[in-house]
């Protein structure tokens, strides 16, 4: 009978490291996969920063709602749709006369336009911008806006299109995405150096989800 205790007891004792074993591992497997698959995010992202670039800027950063981005120049040059007047929050409802959308809430047919529109654009190409501004009477009463409501205005402004300046994509294209490599080959050392350590595997996980939060940022922006 003790005989026969011991040796459960031992079986169970064998059967426990083998299972805690097998679950590392597995989570091991789980984050070279998920590894592979932030490599092919971080091509894609290039592909697209370097595709974007490769057309005329637009101005003014440009959020996914097509309403202009907080973004402002970081390298002394200016960026012509903010000269020319356009603001933050400003929403863009046609370029060139032609509307973005029917509905100004329908944010997806808008951005689609807004980028069909742009990628035939030349450097150099005059384009006229109109937008709808919400603000306060100081912020519309200016000559290129017309006031159609309590504090709301139709504003439409001109100006020369350019290349994105290169001191401007430095900061805020390849430096994050640097960054976000470095992040990454940090993640790759500490899972070849503690493939089975809990904390290790954390830590694993939290770099890739940062590094692809870096490398991503300018194009998800």
């Amino acid at each position: 009978m003790s005989s026969a205790s011991t040796t459960g007891e031992n079986n169970v004792s064998i059967a426990q490291p083998m299972q805690g074993f097998s679950l590392r591992r597995l989570v091991y497997y789980v984050l070279l996969a998920l590894s592979g698959g932030a490599v092919i995010v971080f091509v894609a992202y290039l592909s697209l920063a370097l595709e974007w670039r490769s057309h005329p800027f637009f101005g003014t950063m440009v959020s996914y709602r097509a309403v202009i981005d907080a973004g402002r120049p970081t390298s002394g040059e200016a960026w012509p749709g903010l000269e020319a007047g356009l603001r933050y929050l400003d929403r863009i409802i046609a370029i060139d006369g032609i509307p973005l959308a029917e509905d100004r809430q329908d944010n997806a047919t808008a951005i689609a336009t807004y980028h069909n529109i742009m990628i035939n654009k030349e450097v150099g190409e005059r384009i006229t911008v109109t937008v709808e501004r919400y603000a306060d009477v100081n912020d519309i009463n200016v000559p290129y806006c017309e006031p159609v409501g309590d504090g709301v205005a139709i504003c439409t402004v001109s100006y020369i299109l350019q290349d994105f300046p290169d001191g401007d994509f430095l900061a805020y294209f390849i430096l994050p995405y640097v960054a976000g490599l470095i992040a990454f080959g940090i993640a790759i050392v500490i899972l070849r150096l503690r493939p089975t350590e809990p904390i290790a595997l954390i830590a694993v996980l939290a770099a890739i989800g940062l590094s692809v939060y870096m490398t991503g940022i300018f194009d998800v922006g």
